[in-house]
C-alpha cells in the first residue's frame, strides 16, 4: 500500500530543528489552504548556519549537540518524518511579542509573511531519500 503525503523541502538545519521539535513554526511568504500531514524533507543543499542569527546559530548548535550531530553530518536529500501543520495565520507585527524568544529566532516574522504551526507526528528512523521541490508537493510513502 502507498500512502500520498503533501511535503515541504526545507534547508538545514530548519528540517532537523522541526523534527526534532525544537522548531514549531515554519515561517513562509505564501499560504496554501492544505491543513494535515505533512512530510518535512531536508534539501540536498549543503547546510550552513550562515543565515541564521547570532541567537538562532547558537540554539541551532546546541539542538545538535543535545541530538549528538554536526552540521555536516544533517541528513540532506531525504525526508525526516511527518508533522500535522495545524494553521497558517498572518504574521502581525507584533509576533515578536506572541512566541518565545527561540522560535522568533528560527524564523523570518515580517508582517506580511506567514507563520505555519506545525506539530511532530513521526520521527523516521532512518531519512528517506527522496528528490524536493519548490512550493508543497506529493511524496509517496510506502507502507
Amino acid at each position: 500500500m502507498t500512502i500520498i503525503y503533501k511535503a515541504l523541502t526545507l534547508w538545514q538545519p530548519w528540517a532537523s530543528l522541526i523534527i526534532w521539535g525544537e522548531k514549531e513554526i515554519e515561517t513562509r511568504g505564501w499560504q496554501r489552504p492544505y491543513r494535515g500531514l505533512l512530510a518535512i524533507h531536508a534539501a540536498k543543499t549543503p547546510p550552513t548556519l550562515d543565515l541564521m542569527s547570532d541567537t538562532a546559530r547558537r540554539n541551532a548548535k546546541a539542538a545538535m549537540t543535545q541530538h549528538n550531530v554536526t552540521l555536516n553530518a544533517l541528513p540532506l536529500g531525504a525526508v525526516l518524518g511527518i508533522v500535522e501543520l495545524r494553521v497558517i495565520r498572518p504574521i502581525p507585527s507584533n509576533a515578536k511579542d506572541l512566541i518565545s524568544p527561540k522560535e522568533f529566532h528560527f524564523g523570518d516574522y515580517t508582517p506580511g509573511r506567514y507563520a505555519w504551526f506545525v506539530k511532530v507526528v513521526e520521527v523516521f528512523p532512518r531519512p528517506i531519500p527522496a528528490k524536493g521541490m519548490q512550493t508543497l508537493w506529493d511524496w509517496s510513502r510506502s507502507a
